[in-house]
């Protein structure tokens, strides 16, 4: 990871909404969903706050 490059972190809740949102997404976005899923693969992924 590049040392400017903010650090993410998302509830699994969050992942999973937007995981289907991504799943979606209409054909033209592909290069907008593709790296949004990069994204999402470096993200830290904690259990839902109560």
């Amino acid at each position: 990871m590049n040392a400017n490059t903010p650090s993410i972190i998302l509830s699994s809740h969050d992942v999973s909404r937007l995981e289907r949102l991504l799943e979606s997404a209409a054909p033209q976005f592909r290069d907008t969903v593709e790296a949004l899923e990069e994204e999402l693969a470096r993200a830290e992924v904690r259990a839902p706050a109560d």
